[in-house]
């Protein structure tokens, strides 16, 4: 028996169409998950908050609604008490301007194996999106009791703002 060239090209039809539709799929697959930010390398990055030897970062947070700061949480661990004389903070250094002053009232004395909360209010024009990564880089400006230097420190955070 002699096969039918319809038959034939109907079956390749089938056979292009059924997999046109299998990758058709997977190309919205990707582009859904590609959406939804699975393949932002920022997204993958965990938050931290580190700071050298002498203080360490219990908490902290970015928030962008409302009053736009970011909130950190140190202890001191120099076994001494130190003397805060300025804090400051610069969000992703490269592409904004300025820092921004950190509240404290200096000079604000900070007893040793204490918590301090620190408020860096943002004040530079810039647009900051929830969702999005932030790096700052965080200066504080000390003194240790009885002693006669200032130091300064730098630390950082890397948060996804809220």
């Amino acid at each position: 028996m002699k096969a039918n060239p319809r038959r034939k090209g109907q079956v390749a039809l089938e056979y292009l169409t059924t997999y046109g539709f299998a990758l058709l799929a997977m190309l919205v697959t990707v582009g859904v998950i590609n959406y939804l930010g699975f393949f932002n390398p920022s997204t993958l990055r965990a938050n931290e908050c580190s700071f050298p030897t002498g203080f360490s970062c219990q908490d902290y947070v970015m928030r962008i609604v409302g009053n736009e700061r970011v909130e950190f949480i140190l202890t001191n661990l120099y076994g001494v008490n130190v003397t805060i004389n300025e804090v400051t903070m610069s969000i992703n250094p490269a592409s904004r301007p300025g820092p921004s002053v950190c509240t404290t009232l200096p000079p604000a004395v900070w007893a040793s194996g204490t918590n301090k909360t620190f408020t860096c209010i943002l004040l530079e024009e810039a647009d900051y999106v929830p969702t999005q990564r932030y790096d700052a880089v965080l200066l504080v400006n000390f003194s240790q009791q009885g002693g006669a230097y200032t130091h300064v420190v730098a630390g950082t955070v890397s948060t996804i703002a809220q």
